[in-house]
């Protein structure tokens, strides 16, 4: 149904709101589908099948030619998918990277003013900080709590203008919290 494919396009991060807004992923993998493979996404051929299912449900068609058309289609389709699949993939990979980038950003660097700070996980000690990304010429960081989720949310500070950062630990009520 319907409904179940919007939910899937929310849950996947392809579109967000409840005005339904398309996310930078969701442009993403629409872009890497129309230059690599345009047919997937054709509103044409989702509207001829429709059609014809219909057509099928009041028996002025037979399923069996409705089918055997929807599978050549689909034939074609995949196999130019197929074709185009590592070119699509490093499009979208792009995206993920540049998303969960931005989904990292805290602000400008209050030091330095050249950096962005981010939530970093440190290779050495594997805990998670927040840093200035313009380092070693700028070695600004703040801590983060150790458990639980951090999310940075799209409010500020009245103080210092960074983002404030949810956390969310389990058995605790989440909290919200300025880093500097």
């Amino acid at each position: 149904t319907r409904a179940q494919i919007l939910q899937t396009l929310y849950d996947r991060g392809y579109i967000e709101d409840p005005s339904i807004k398309v996310t930078q992923l969701g442009e993403a993998v629409t872009t890497a589908l129309e230059n690599n493979c345009p047919e997937i996404i054709s509103v044409e051929l989702t509207k001829r099948i429709e059609k014809e299912m219909e057509e099928v449900e009041e028996e002025k068609l037979k399923m069996e030619q409705v089918l055997k058309e929807a599978r050549e289609d689909l034939t074609k389709i995949l196999t130019a998918f197929k074709q185009n699949e590592i070119k699509i993939g490093q499009h979208i990979l792009v995206a993920i990277k540049e998303v969960n980038k931005r989904q990292n950003e805290v602000g400008k660097c209050p030091k330095c003013g050249k950096g962005m700070l981010n939530i970093i996980y440190s290779k050495k000690t594997k805990k998670r900080f927040i840093g200035c990304n313009n380092y070693p010429n700028c070695s600004n960081s703040f801590p983060l709590p150790q458990m639980g989720h951090i999310t940075i949310l799209n409010t500020t500070c009245k103080k210092c203008g960074l983002k404030i950062v949810s956390v969310k630990a389990k058995g605790r009520r989440p909290w919200k919290l300025c880093i500097k």
